[in-house]
Parts: structure tokens; sequence; C-alpha cells
């Protein structure tokens, strides 16, 4: 066997063959050896980089003797362990947790809490590969959720705690600089479905990949459902799509809970689950993620994309209220690569002026026939930068020159945008956000303005109408506590001046005042005028010498976080001498 998230042997070929159609075929061949039961070879046509076909044979091996992750299951506890890292559900559970794709994209930072309601995970082994697919980040984060030197990380957290520790609360032992929720015992296992023979499924023709992946998740919940019975546990499928809950709502062979069900029920008695949270109800996916997919699967790619951010409504109960549009939409993917092509939109990275936030540039090639010429586009105003951070890999279309502006001479800082920002962003009403609208023209305007009698020099100027790639981060800063009106909703102020005020949502929000806090944005809603994120980290109180050091450091990307046992074993014993 190989190593934990590809456990088993796979041999790949390839054949050139210019007239095959895109479709799978699979031939059976039985096999009896150390638990195999069946050998699929599978045929894949890719496309090639010269838009040529190939296709990819694997040899699949079905087998009949994989463990199930669940502790207290003796036949399986029989069977042979592959792998290093499948982990395994503990004994005194009875609801076990099952994320699809959704929850694991979208909702890490809360699956990996340790909270006691999301103690005890199994993932499969599609969704895995999945997110190895989507976003190298996320699959790093994945693996060391299912390492064993992190469940004994976990561990020791509650047994390091004197005294009155108990399985469940989520305050047990919250210290300065740890983790929101990682304060309890967890059990993650992983099950390899797709090499189990009475859960792996062939694809369909004419199937997309989120089908596919959805049935073969579907299968693996209800084959644990029949052989986790005798045990008494329930496996549950945890969604960050508020329409399949819906969809089987009533269905006695598979149990759906969504992400946002789970928070409502827990919340009061988990108070950080609330604010680690992630929503996902605007235009934009988890920022920083790296998509790296197979030609052939753009257009899936694509599709499933857009099923997430229509269904993946995970905080929607918390945004429910219609507001008008603030913001342009994004142009689709297909218009934006035709428009690229035909010199009609150009691509560049987003940098806002540190010294006018309403001023940002983006370098681009405006000449096709020079590519080595850069050209800086102006871009004026919060409606033009719509949603763009620093950082992002953005389109822009550039105005006519008519439209074209002077770079102003004056300092706008976070204070001047949003001179009368509303805590009620979600349902102040759009006296607030007309406030800011007009406040951004009127600094627009000042653009324009000249001084003395010298000519106007006028800038290419244009307007952001997609964003290819995020460049977010996690943001150290503090709840502003002059616009904090109580509830459970603040804005947060980041440390970086470049960064605008993000709106987050906790129980605990009061607690968190005077305090240094580290925040991952989520996303940014059309009809909000502040992006949404999560508080993933409590630094220390504002002020204090260790807490703005390690503000610092994390600001600057310096890793803060202990050395793993494995580093610190690679030292010479202290009572070495030279």
């Amino acid at each position: 066997p190989r190593s934990t998230f590809e456990p088993f042997h796979t041999q790949t070929s390839s054949n050139m063959n210019q007239e095959l159609e895109p479709t799978t075929g699979a031939r059976l061949q039985p096999h009896s050896n150390h638990g195999i039961t069946q050998v699929r070879s599978l045929f894949e046509p890719k496309k090639t980089r010269i838009n040529g076909i190939y296709v990819a044979s694997k040899e699949h091996y079905l087998r009949n003797d994989i463990r199930c992750g669940c502790a207290p299951c003796v036949p399986c506890s029989k069977l042979p362990l592959y792998g290093e890292a499948t982990g395994q559900i503990s004994s005194s559970a009875s609801m076990v947790l099952v994320p699809d794709i959704t929850a694991v994209l979208y909702q890490m930072d809360l699956l990996e809490s340790g909270l006691a309601p999301l103690s005890s995970l199994l993932f499969l082994q599609n969704v895995v590969s999945f997110t190895r697919q989507r976003s190298s980040k996320l699959y790093e984060r994945l693996k060391a959720l299912l390492s064993r030197e992190f469940q004994r990380d976990t561990n020791k957290k509650l047994s390091s705690v004197s005294g009155k520790g108990e399985r469940g609360n989520p305050m047990v032992g919250v210290q300065s600089g740890a983790p929101v929720g990682s304060t309890d015992t967890g059990s993650y296992a992983l099950f390899c479905n797709m090499q189990h023979e009475l859960t792996f499924l062939d694809r369909l023709e004419r199937e997309n990949v989120l089908e596919y992946e959805s049935r073969c998740i579907f299968k693996a919940v209800q084959y644990l459902t029949e052989h986790w019975k005798p045990l008494g546990i329930q496996p549950i499928l945890l969604t960050n799509d508020s329409k399949l809950e819906l969809l089987h709502k009533d269905s006695k062979e598979l149990k759906v809970i969504s992400v946002s069900t789970l928070v409502k029920q827990y919340e009061q008695q988990y108070p950080t689950m609330l604010e680690m949270l992630a929503f996902t109800g605007g235009d934009d996916l988890q920022g920083g993620s790296e998509i790296t997919m197979d030609d052939t699967e753009d257009q899936t790619t694509a599709a499933i994309t857009e099923g997430f951010e229509e269904d993946g409504n995970a905080a929607g109960f918390l945004m429910n209220k219609k507001r008008r549009a603030l913001f342009r939409e994004y142009l689709g993917e297909r218009e934006v690569a035709r428009r690229l092509k035909a010199g009609e939109l150009h691509q560049g990275v987003f940098r806002i002026s540190p010294y006018n936030l309403l001023e940002a540039n983006v370098n681009i090639a405006l000449d096709r026939s020079n590519p080595d010429v850069r050209t800086s586009i102006l871009i004026v105003g919060k409606a033009d930068q719509n949603r763009a951070l620093d950082g992002d890999l953005v389109v822009v279309e550039v105005y006519d020159p008519s439209q074209w502006k002077q770079v102003s001479n004056k300092i706008v800082d976070q204070e001047q945008v949003e001179t009368q920002d509303s805590i009620g962003d979600e349902g102040a009403g759009a006296d607030a956000d007309a406030h800011v609208d007009a406040h951004s023209s009127q600094k627009k305007g000042s653009a324009m303005d000249t001084t003395d009698s010298e000519p106007v020099k006028r800038l290419p100027t244009g307007h952001i109408v997609a964003v290819t790639k995020r460049n977010w981060r996690p943001y150290c800063g503090a709840i502003q506590e002059s616009l904090y009106m109580g509830g459970d909703s603040a804005l947060f102020l980041p440390v970086d001046r470049k960064i605008p005020k993000i709106r987050i949502r906790s129980k605990r929000i009061s607690e968190l005042l005077h305090q240094r806090v580290l925040v991952v944005l989520d996303g940014w809603d059309r009809t909000s005028s502040h992006p949404h994120g999560h508080v993933i980290q409590q630094i220390g109180t504002s002020g204090d010498k260790n807490a703005e050091t390690e503000v610092i450091l994390m600001e600057n990307g310096i890793p803060t976080r202990k050395f793993s046992q494995a580093a610190m074993a690679c030292l010479p014993h202290p009572d070495w001498q030279g």
C-alpha cells in the first residue's frame, strides 16, 4: 500500500487517439489475492495542451478488507490497516458526521475546531481527492487533521488543563494565542470508499464531476448506516448546502444536516461555533485557493463553482433580508475568456494606493503587439474597484479616453471613506450605503481637481469586471468598538490599512473587545459594503507587548506556531556539548 490518501497501487498508461469520444469504459477482472476482489481497467480520455486527445488507462483495485474507521466495529478491527494516517472514530461516539465536498471547501475552520458537536468526523476518500484537486492549501490542512500527530496534540490540550475540564466545553483551556474552540478531543478517520467493493460506483455517461462525486458520497453514507446499525452509531452527512438538507429531510436511508442547522442547534452552548461559521452567500469562493484542474474539466469546474455559490448558503439565515446591489456583478468565466482573447479586457494584479484608499492601479500590457510595455490603469472609487482587494489577480475593462482621470493628491484613509459606516450593514437600510456611494463619488470627483495652472495629465482609467484569483490571507486586527452597538455583529478593523473593514459575527463580541484577533475572509456579497469573515484565533490583549509582537510577525508572514515533535527531535540532547 502507498500513502494514506493514495493507499492502493495505480498504473497509468496513455494512448493517442484523435477519434475517441470522451466516455469512460471499464472491464472487470476477478482477483482473490490479499483482499482484492476486482481489478477494473478505467479508460478516461483527456486533452493535451495542443488540443490533442490521449486515453489514460488506470488499474483500479476493489477490495473487501477496507476498514470502516470506527473503533467499536469488531469485524473491521480484524482487517489490515492500510496507510499511515487513516485515524479512528472513538468508541464513545454515538453520532458521526461525514462532511461532503462543500463542507470541506467552505467550513474547514469549523471542522478543525475540535468542538464536541464536531468531535467525530469521518472523511471519504473521494472528498479528500476532490479537495486535493481544488485547493492544495485545504488539502494540506485536511492531511494534518487526519494525522495521528494532530490528534495527539488535540488530546493533550484537554489533558493539560488542570481541574474540571469536561468533554464538550469549548471554553476549557482557551488561552491567548490558541485557535478559537480548539479545546476538545477529536476523533477523525478516513474511509476509502472508492476502493471498497460495496461503495465504489462507475461514472455514468454524460454525468458531470459533481453529480458523480455526490452519488459516491450518498452510497458511502448509506453503506455506513447499515454497517453501523448493530453498533447504534448513526452516520450523518454534513453539507454546506441547505437545499440538500431539505431534499432529504424525510429520507430514512440518508440523514443529512447542513452546517447552518448544526450551528443553530449548538450556538447557545458553544458560542464560538457562530464566529467560526464561514459566510458563503456571495459571489466569491474562499480566498487564496489554488485551482488546478485538467483542461477537460474546465466547464465542469465552472458548473461546480456556480452550484456552490448558489447552493452553499450556509450563513443564509444571517443574511435573509433583500437589499439593493452596491456593486456590479462579475462577468462569467466564458465571457471573460472570450473578451480577453479579443483584447477587450486585460488582466493584472490589483494594487491599492497606500495614501488614497479610493485609488488603485493595475499594470497591464495595453498594446498587445508589445507585451513588454506595461501601462498603469487607474481604478477610482469603491464602485469601480468592485470588491477587489490588494494583491488580487483581476480583469479590467478600460474606459473611453473621455472618462480618464487624474491621480488625486489627497490622502484618504478608511475613516474618511466610511465616515458614517453603520453596524447594521445587513439591515440598516439603504441610507448608510447611499452615504458611502455619495462619499465615493465625491472623492472620485476630487481626483479631477487641479492645482495652480498646471496642465491636467489624465491617466488611462478603468473598472474591475472579474476577479481571477483571490490573494486573501488571515488578517490581524481588532474590533472597532466605537461602532459596536451591541448584538452578535461587529466590524473588524485590520492592521493592514489597505484592507477594508470586515464584518464578523460572534456570540461573544463583548469578550473580544480590546483584543487582538485573527480573521479570515469568507466572501464579499454585492449587497454589502463590507466583506464577511470569521474569527479563527484570539491573539491577546491590545497593547500587550507579546500580543503586538505576534501581530507584527503574523502580518509579515513569519511563522509563529510551535515546532512539531518531529522537528524538535532533530535537535541534539540538552546535555550535548560541542
